[in-house]
């Protein structure tokens, strides 16, 4: 399952937590961090009777990434770049 997680194309707190782990100190680490990090979850939420919550961090960070990227879209159309040129997407 954690190895699944290192592949997977959609961002969240865990996949960001693998590819960090991955980047320093190896794949090999970055599944058995990610596993245990999993164990952790689940054991929590069945000893707690509580659904999972995910950290509030991500959805700021997402609102904050979103945020500067409509302020750059702002500098680049001042300027009369056109985004298609640059290939900006959010």
């Amino acid at each position: 399952m954690a190895n699944v997680i290192g592949g997977l194309k959609t961002v969240t707190h865990l996949t960001r937590f693998f590819k960090k782990i991955a980047y320093k100190k190896g794949w090999k680490e970055a599944i058995t961090a990610t596993a245990h990090k999993l164990a952790v979850i689940i054991y929590n939420m069945l000893t707690k009777y509580e659904p999972y919550k995910p950290y509030v961090r991500e959805v700021n960070e997402q609102a904050e990434r979103i945020k500067k990227l409509k302020e750059v879209e702002k500098i680049v159309k001042a300027h009369n770049f056109k985004i298609e040129d640059i290939n900006f997407s959010y």
